[in-house]
């Protein structure tokens, strides 16, 4: 069972050419064992992944049937989607929040210095806008490095890295679900293709939840 041996035989006849057979066997027989290794490692992570993906979108999916006031539904949310992406921080940004309330309507951080905290307030501002205006992912895997805020002159936000999920509903960006990390995190092509899916399902619960909030629930009318 030991395919690292090779048998050194040199008489120069039959037995020779037996040997390096032996050898040359053993070779072929390490490389498999290689591939298939190779291989089933490959699909546990595939295996994994696709399972923490029926997670995460469970975990969601539970919270956001919740029967909640749109307040609490936006922390819930926020707490979750910190969980189940293992983020040091998050807000959610919304694009028509109510009068006289803030755009940022949900915060889990860290603790911050006010310079901080200061930047990044503007730092999200900033990316709300772009991303609500191209209803597209925002993903920077170093914020200090990320050309598309060059024309930002904001300091240190307290996070490395981030992640602006639009929250959409029939194509249009709701608001933006900020995931904030300390340390450089890079998402892989298959978790962005996943919280984009994630905060089309989060923005259709809450257009839902904020017009049946509005219209109360004795007006005699049903929300589509």
């Amino acid at each position: 069972g030991n395919l690292n041996h090779r048998i050194e035989i040199a008489t120069g006849d039959e037995i020779e050419d037996l040997a390096n057979q032996f050898n040359r066997m053993a070779h072929k027989l390490k490389l498999f064992y290689i591939g298939l290794e190779e291989n089933v490692k490959e699909k546990s992570w595939k295996l994994e992944h696709q399972n923490k993906e029926l997670s995460i979108l469970y975990s969601i999916a539970a919270t956001l049937n919740q029967a909640l006031p749109l307040k609490a539904l936006l922390d819930d949310t926020l707490n979750k989607m910190l969980g189940v992406m293992e983020a040091d921080g998050g807000m959610i940004w919304m694009a028509d929040p109510p009068p006289g309330s803030s755009p940022i309507t949900a915060t889990k951080l860290p603790t911050l210095s006010p310079a901080q905290m200061s930047s990044l307030i503007e730092l999200i501002h900033y990316i709300s806008r772009v991303v609500r205006g191209n209803g597209e992912l925002w993903a920077t895997e170093n914020l200090a490095v990320d050309e598309r805020l060059e024309t930002l002159k904001s300091s240190d936000p307290g996070f490395i890295s981030l992640a602006g999920i639009p929250l959409t509903s029939r194509d249009h960006v709701l608001g933006v679900l900020f995931l904030l990390y300390r340390d450089i995190r890079a998402l892989t092509s298959q978790e962005e293709r996943l919280l984009v899916s994630v905060g089309a399902q989060i923005g259709v619960t809450l257009e839902h939840t904020a017009l049946a909030q509005t219209r109360g629930p004795g007006d005699g009318r049903t929300s589509r």
